[in-house]
């Protein structure tokens, strides 16, 4: 007799159910996307759609088409296993261009896409969950969550995603001690210097193995043993997972691991109606 299906476990978000981003569960590599429904936004997904992928490898990860970026117009497509370094223009461009790849700010006019949704299309809850699920960021404003180790706060990611709690403070561990942080893990985040707490950042955002990684200034008062460190979990990232990476930095170390450079300042003049 076979066993009967195990029912769907509930929590504190709701039962566990495909997202309406997504709108079938994955049962392996691929999966096929449809419409967004907006009724079912609140949807929380569980831990087998943690990690979706586009129907198609070779599509796009993130595409901007005629971004209005200060006097500029940016279109760019990054795909996945791609290290995107953005450079020129001013730090405050370079950071909107951050802030809208990452789904923070809408961007006023074109379009930008990420993962096929176009993200002004979407509600601000499906857009929160995109985010969550799929895209992992370090900026100059980020700061860690109030939790009661750096361990705990690097893992609270995964946790939000469906990971079963051993297995990601196993891998909240693993991936500290990759980048050198091992000693960290029982300190309080609030009691960390800067360096450390970049650092720990950084673990936080890698260890979800996100389709889209965007990140300002990675190397910001790292030392260079942890700086290449840094490099090596990017190069593993998008190598190993696919990850598509999105980044500004000044270390030459970074800025020779990118596949290629979008130059903000060699776009076409925004036009000014």
């Amino acid at each position: 007799m076979q066993r009967p299906p195990a029912p769907a476990r509930a929590t504190a978000r709701g039962p566990a159910s495909p997202h309406p981003l997504i709108g079938v569960r994955q049962t392996g590599p691929g999966l096929y996307p449809v419409s967004p429904l907006a009724s079912l936004a609140s949807a929380a997904p569980d831990s087998s759609a943690a990690q979706p992928a586009p129907a198609s490898v070779a599509a796009p990860v993130l595409r901007l088409q005629d971004v209005g970026v200060g006097d500029t117009q940016l279109s760019l497509q990054a795909r996945p296993g791609e290290i995107v370094h953005l450079c020129g223009g001013t730090p405050v461009a370079r950071l909107r261009v951050l802030a809208m790849a990452a789904g923070f700010c809408p961007c006023g006019s074109g379009r930008c896409e990420l993962l096929g949704h176009d993200l002004c299309a979407l509600t601000e809850t499906e857009r929160r969950w995109l985010r969550e699920q799929h895209i992992a960021r370090v900026l100059g404003c980020d700061h860690l969550a109030d939790a009661d180790s750096v361990l705990a706060a690097v893992a609270l990611p995964l946790v939000r995603q469906g990971v079963p709690l051993a297995e990601a403070r196993a891998r909240a561990e693993l991936e500290l001690d990759a980048l050198g942080a091992s000693a960290l893990q029982a300190q309080r985040p609030e009691a960390l210097g800067p360096a450390d707490g970049r650092l720990v950042l950084l673990a936080r955002a890698l260890v979800t193995r996100p389709r889209l990684l965007v990140l300002e200034q990675p190397e910001a008062g790292l030392a260079p043993a942890a700086v290449s460190a840094v490099r090596l979990g990017l190069w593993s990232l998008a190598s190993a997972f696919g990850t598509c990476v999105l980044m500004t930095s000044e270390h030459p170390r970074l800025l020779a691991s990118a596949d290629r450079c979008i130059d903000l300042d060699r776009q076409r003049p925004r036009l000014r109606g």
